[in-house]
């Protein structure tokens, strides 16, 4: 609750102290009218759905089978020690912004050798022809394909590509001058698996600085304080990716919210990870980028259909269940859970609060015995399936 209040003064205002303490203010008022409400909830509503009714409910609103959503894990290419980083562009009807994300890119002052993947996925517009229509330069490989989806492009570039290092950028969005050099420098000197900066928000051609995760560089052993991963970002561009982090790995296809598999299992195979507070991404905000998904449509359903997925990829990698994992799934159950499906009738969201807790018993035996108080009221609301106060926990965290 506090971050995302911090996040709209600080939007703002652009003022860090001004918005910390109006922040804490609005965060304490929070506070006392979610005690409010606890006391009025009914703690003895409970759904009666079965894991069996439940799973045939969310299934005839929108089949799933996990076997049909594996990545083709196809032999990718070797490495190229003389190519530092492969940067990765998938492209669908970017006629309008693409030529400007590739000038930053192919602009880049550095040392370090690189490449630029675009991927064209069956574009209707104009992308097509603008990069036929391209100078040839060696750095860049483009690629066209049906139109599969952002994950199918960034898969098939991740089978060509040849940089000990990845990093996502989206096809309207631009890296900084010296964003490369700056990031590359950081990972050679400290043999990190995940190097990423703050950036920039761009919006009707006027620029403001993103919220900074740290004020100051920071590096952090992710094996030894492994709650970090709790507090970063889950979106994949903008981060320098070490190559081994994707071994066997690819983005899942025929669902949304694919970005979930940065944090529930990319993040969880790095061990070094560095921060720099230098806006190092310019991200575009415009009606087309902003997230508009709808919280009541089949596809919203997907946002249980990624987790289960992913905790299948966790077991086929063998990288272990732990506490932090715990909690990174209950993050998932609680307010993400709550805003992608708060659109459904009743009966669907109960369904999805009894395959909720399937997950959790699922994850028993990494549960953390240091739970928060918020997070313990969550786990009970979903291990009791008591759909209003499951509801009440999930919009105070929103």
């Amino acid at each position: 609750m506090f971050e995302r209040i911090f996040n709209k003064l600080y939007g703002i205002t652009g003022s860090y102290s001004l918005s910390l303490a109006g922040g804490k203010l609005l965060d304490a008022l929070q506070q006392l009218l979610f005690q409010f409400r606890l006391q009025r909830v009914d703690r003895h509503t409970q759904v009666t759905l079965t894991e069996a009714e439940s799973m045939e409910l969310l299934q005839s609103l929108r089949p799933y089978d996990p076997e049909d959503l594996k990545p083709a894990l196809t032999d990718r290419v070797a490495a190229d020690p003389s190519i530092w980083v492969s940067i990765i562009v998938p492209a669908y009807n970017a006629a309008d912004y693409l030529e400007e994300c590739l000038q930053s890119l192919l602009s880049q002052q550095t040392t370090y050798g690189y490449e630029v993947i675009v991927v064209n996925d069956g574009s209707t517009d104009a992308t097509g022809e603008m990069l036929a229509a391209r100078e040839p330069d060696d750095r860049l490989v483009i690629i066209t394909q049906p139109n599969g989806g952002i994950s199918r492009a960034r898969n098939r570039a991740m089978s060509v590509a040849t940089g000990r290092y990845f990093l996502f950028v989206d096809a309207d969005d631009a890296l900084t001058p010296g964003a490369l050099e700056q990031m590359l420098t950081e990972a050679e000197r400290t043999r990190a698996d995940l190097v990423e900066g703050n950036y920039l928000l761009l919006e009707s051609g006027r620029t403001r600085l993103g919220r900074p995760l740290h004020h100051h560089r920071k590096q952090v052993d992710l094996k030894q304080t492994p709650e970090t991963m709790l507090t970063i970002p889950g979106y994949p561009w903008g981060k320098l990716y070490a190559r081994h982090l994707w071994d066997d790995l690819g983005f899942t296809l025929g669902l949304i919210y694919e970005d979930t598999i940065n944090r529930l299992v990319v993040l969880r195979r790095a061990r070094h990870y560095v921060y720099l507070p230098e806006p190092l991404y310019v991200y575009r905000l415009h009606e087309a980028s902003l997230t508009h998904q709808s919280n009541s449509t089949p596809k919203s359903l997907d946002t249980y259909y990624i987790i289960d997925r992913l905790i299948g990829e966790n077991h086929r990698l063998e990288i272990p269940l732990d506490h932090t994992f715990y909690r990174l799934v209950l993050k998932q159950l609680g307010s993400i859970f709550y805003r992608r499906t708060s659109g459904f009738e009743n009966n669907v969201r109960e369904a999805l609060l009894v395959m909720a807790k399937k997950t959790l018993q699922e994850l028993e035996v990494c549960r953390p015995v240091d739970l928060s108080q918020r997070e313990k009221l969550l786990v009970r609301a979903i291990e009791e399936l008591n759909l209003p106060l499951w509801e009440l926990c999930c919009r105070h965290d929103e």
